[in-house]
């Protein structure tokens, strides 16, 4: 099995969207593939100041908290469409991982 980087370009540097990428990718990376990437780089095109992560699973459960925040926060998550998103399996593979781990 080998590792794998998930590297993204961005223009801004904005440590807010930075941080909700780098913790969206361990979560997403997570549920899908069943493991945390080697490392997450995030390359400012404009600086070329590279800032990398090498996730772990102390640092996806501080992902998964900080996700289950941002989506508290969002006037469409109600308990309908919190139902639904559910049952789609993107919130519940995070929360079985989570629970699994």
């Amino acid at each position: 099995m080998s590792d794998y980087i998930v590297r993204k370009y961005i223009v801004d540097e904005e440590e807010e969207i930075i941080a909700l990428f780098q913790h969206l990718t361990a979560v997403f990376c997570s549920s899908a593939f069943g493991r945390l990437p080697y490392r997450i780089e995030v390359l400012s095109v404009l600086s070329g100041n590279p800032l990398i992560v090498y996730p772990d699973k102390k640092s996806l459960e501080k992902s998964l908290d900080y996700m289950n925040l941002a989506v508290s926060f969002m006037p469409e998550a109600s308990p309908a469409t919190s139902r639904l998103r559910k049952s789609k399996g993107s919130v519940a593979a995070a929360a079985r991982f989570s629970e699994n781990a």
